[in-house]
């Protein structure tokens, strides 16, 4: 009786609304206020030397894109092309792209500007095409999945395909920039139909021959594969990768970890929720073949039995092999906290706070308000000089810290509405749920315009929901108070649930 009074609801025989017609992403709308750029930093505060130590090479280059530094961009850029050893000229590219990871959507606008200023420059082409890829997969990870689900899909898409008259650019004019635009062509392919795919599969298999001995684009190229659900096409891909391993030389112990991740693939122990299966298998893994991939594997399985001795054991080995490794930094400083070795735990949570850990800065932010980590609890006037640092590098939940000190005053910072919004806009562009919810609060107060009160309710309505299914509690609670926002037909959301339901009970599509 309920089905038959749900399906003969109006909604559910309602023609489509306007709004599925169109795909407005809200969360590249400003309404006109400026995205602030980071102030200056005082370093009076802070621990110097580590910054120093960690604040170099593939790490400095995120907070030159986030400062406008683009003459110390190209310098950078430059420098990795000149080099000699094709290993290591990868290895720099790599790193140098994953460091916006988690930052694309909140740096596509300085690399926009630094396109706009050079756009015959083919660094920062290759920069805001990897901006935007990387902003596809911030929304293809998130967990925020609107109950009409079609802009989690159209999304992803549509920002990938920003990325893609960069990257065939720069593959047709060839050389080093050729190169390395294939390591952004394959994640963002990724996201399209199968023949793109296929193609960017065959031009990272080009990468890979030009420097055969970096292990990672092995493994970039396997996660990269196909699912379970493409297992023919898999199998073929992973025939490819050995192959290529074989016949290049892949030196040991990459070599038989690759073996280890192409079988992970087919059958995934390495993922069984069994931790008596879990942590044995990736002790063996590492033991036979100690990478860096595996040693990764193995400190996830001790961290998910508290395990913190051996947790920052096996951290220490990942930063000897890569001594900036960012969830290497994370783990062994959660680890050092829970053994109440906090002065350690704090500069190792500052180290990978400088190499690009939003996780790192909110541990910091929480310290200096809430006490922990050696720190002492609410002095201002240290958490504002490590959020300023943490702006600077562009992290969210540093961005988050600056919007409040406008919209609280604390430390001296004047307050200030148009400030805070602004803040809160890069902070919720970055993940940081917090941002989302403050943010839905300021747009009324800010953007006072009346015709633009519709617009400003669909993008509170994206945020809030967006937020509200992080577990943001303020967001719950906002939400719950204003029921139209969960009922708005937000572009791109496509058919409801209800409405999907009711099209294939009638058989349709």
């Amino acid at each position: 009786m309920c089905l038959v009074l749900v399906l003969a609801h109006p909604v559910l025989h309602a023609q489509k609304t306007a709004c599925e017609r169109g795909d407005r992403d809200w969360e590249q709308e400003t309404f006109g206020v400026a995205l602030p750029s980071p102030p200056p930093v005082d370093l009076s505060r802070l621990p110097t030397p580590l910054i120093e130590r960690h604040y170099l090479g593939p790490y400095r280059m995120a907070s030159q894109l986030v400062r406008g530094d683009f003459d110390g961009l190209q310098s950078h850029w430059d420098g990795i092309a000149a080099m000699p050893d094709r290993t290591e000229q990868m290895r720099w590219v790599v790193r140098s792209l994953d460091a916006l990871e988690g930052r694309g959507l909140s740096t596509l606008h300085q690399a926009q500007a630094w396109h706009a200023r050079n756009p015959e420059s083919q660094a920062a082409q290759l920069m805001l095409a990897a901006a935007w890829v990387h902003a596809a997969h911030e929304v293809q990870r998130d967990r925020y999945v609107p109950e009409r689900a079609g802009g989690y899909y159209h999304r992803p898409r549509n920002r990938a395909q920003q990325a893609l008259p960069l990257v065939d650019a720069l593959i047709a004019q060839g050389g080093f920039y050729g190169l390395a635009a294939r390591e952004v062509d394959l994640p963002a392919r990724f996201l399209l139909d199968d023949a793109q795919r296929q193609a960017a599969w065959d031009r990272y298999l080009g990468l890979i021959e030009y420097a055969p001995h970096y292990e990672w684009l092995y493994l970039r190229a396997a996660a990269h594969a196909g699912g379970a659900h493409e297992r023919e096409v898999r199998d073929q891909r992973f025939a490819q990768l050995k192959a290529l391993a074989n016949r290049l030389g892949l030196p040991q112990p990459h070599r038989r970890s690759l073996d280890q991740a192409l079988d992970e693939h087919v059958r995934p122990t390495g993922r069984d929720p069994n931790l008596l299966t879990w942590r044995p298998y990736w002790e063996a893994r590492a033991k036979t073949a100690p990478t860096l991939d595996n040693l990764a594997g193995w400190l996830e399985a001790e961290n998910r039995v508290n395990n913190w001795p051996a947790m920052v054991s096996l951290a220490d080995r990942m930063l000897a092999i890569h001594p900036h490794h960012k969830s290497a930094l994370e783990r062994k400083s959660w680890a050092l906290r829970q053994q109440g070795r906090n002065k350690e735990a704090y500069e190792t949570a500052f180290a990978a706070m400088v190499v690009g850990s939003d996780w790192a800065m909110k541990q910091i932010v929480q310290a200096h308000v809430q006490g922990g980590l050696g720190l002492p609890q609410r002095d201002f006037e240290s958490l504002l000089a490590h959020c300023k640092l943490g702006a600077s590098l562009g992290l969210a939940s540093a961005a988050h810290c600056l919007g409040s000190a406008h919209t609280d005053g604390f430390a001296g910072v004047p307050r200030n509405d148009t400030q805070a919004l602004a803040w809160h806009l890069l902070g919720a562009r970055g993940g940081q749920m917090s941002s989302a919810h403050d943010l839905v609060v300021l747009l009324p107060r800010v953007v006072t315009d009346p015709s633009r009160r519709a617009a400003v309710d669909l993008a509170s309505a994206h945020w809030i929901r967006k937020a509200a299914s992080h577990e943001h509690a303020a967001a719950q609670s906002m939400l719950a108070a204003r029921p139209d926002w969960g009922l708005l037909c937000l572009p791109g959301d496509g058919p409801s649930l209800f409405q999907r339901l009711y099209q294939r009970l009638l058989g349709g599509e």
